[in-house]
Formats: C-alpha cells, structure tokens, sequence
C-alpha cells in the first residue's frame, strides 16, 4: 500500500512539472515552446533590507508578426513607421505571475519591458521601436499572488524564423535565483 501510493505521488509530481519547465533547464538551445510556462525565483527588496525570495512563472502566449502585427499596432496606436525592407515588427503576448515564497511579501515587483530582451540565436538584441505596444503593454509593478499579462514590441529581421525572447529580473535591480528564463518567438 505504501509503495502504490508513493508511486501515485511520484506520478503526480512528473505531471505538475510536465508543462513548466525549471529556470535550471531551460536555455537558448532549450527555450520554451510558444504556450509554455517557465518557472523561476527572484528576490525583491532594497539596499541593505531582508530581501524576500518569490516564485515567478512566465509564458509567451501568443505571437505576431509581419503583417498581422502591424495592422495590430496601427489598429492600437494609429499611424506607425513602416519598417525597413529587411525587417518586421514582432508582438510577443507574455503572462508573468508573482507569488512570495514566505512572509511577509509585501515586495512589488516593477515589470518592465526592458527586461525582457528579443535576441537572435547568435546573440544578436533587437531592438523595441519608440511607440508602444497593444493594451495592455507589459509593465507595471506586480504584487504577490498577482498575474500581469501584456504585449511587447520587437523590430526583427523576416530572415530570423526563430528569435529568442529572455526575461532577465536584473536589469531593474532584482536578483534571478537560476539565470535567465528563455522563451522561442517562433515556431522552431
């Protein structure tokens, strides 16, 4: 009987991780899939004061480019500059959750885009035009137990059939417990 039911826990925990992927197992050469979630830990907090551990779990929902982003754009923004004849503008769907790990958190997180970084998989950053994305954008300060859910705006080149798109939590000051969460834009 014992063993039946270690058997089921173990069974239950490998169907949890099934679709969400660990911060230590996910890279440019593993990034999540379109849909998928990837778990992670970063600490908030300031200066010389207890810093707080929280869970995060980040997904790129939804992808658009080339035509049917800019007509999403202009639908959400009017008039947009037409890009160069080499490249497309690409719209990332992202959903970020933010939970404490312990007490007391209190700890907002300040979600912004520039912590989220469109690359080639040669390393190459591409960059976010000067207009902004669809509503709801991508940004805002995120408190424990919360979901954000937003839009981001890349310029890509149409030749990159599959760019990268990385969360780094120190670019506003915070600290990744694990590195950086990768995610693909398209469909390799």
């Amino acid at each position: 009987m014992i063993r039946s039911g270690f058997s089921a826990l173990v069974l239950a925990g490998v169907l949890c991780v099934q679709n969400s992927a660990m911060a230590q197992n996910n890279s440019p050469g593993s990034a999540a899939a379109i849909g998928a979630t990837v778990a992670g830990i970063v600490e908030c907090g300031q200066g010389y004061s207890s810093h707080e551990l929280y869970n995060v779990k980040v997904s790129v929902q939804e992808v658009l480019r080339g035509p049917a982003a800019s007509e999403r754009l202009q639908s959400a923004a009017g008039e947009i500059p037409a890009p160069a004849a080499d490249n497309e503008y690409l719209l990332a769907s992202v959903s970020f959750n933010y939970k404490a790990r312990g007490k007391p958190g209190l700890c907002a997180h300040p979600l912004r885009p520039a912590q989220f970084k469109a690359i080639s998989a040669a390393g190459v950053e591409y960059p976010r035009p000067d207009f902004p994305p669809p509503d709801p954008p991508l940004t805002g300060d995120i408190k424990s137990a919360e979901t954000l859910d937003g839009w981001l705006v890349y310029l890509v080149p149409r030749a990159d059939s599959s760019p990268l798109l990385y969360f780094n939590v120190d670019e506003n000051g915070g600290v990744a417990h694990g590195g950086n969460l990768w995610f693909k834009l398209g469909a390799e």
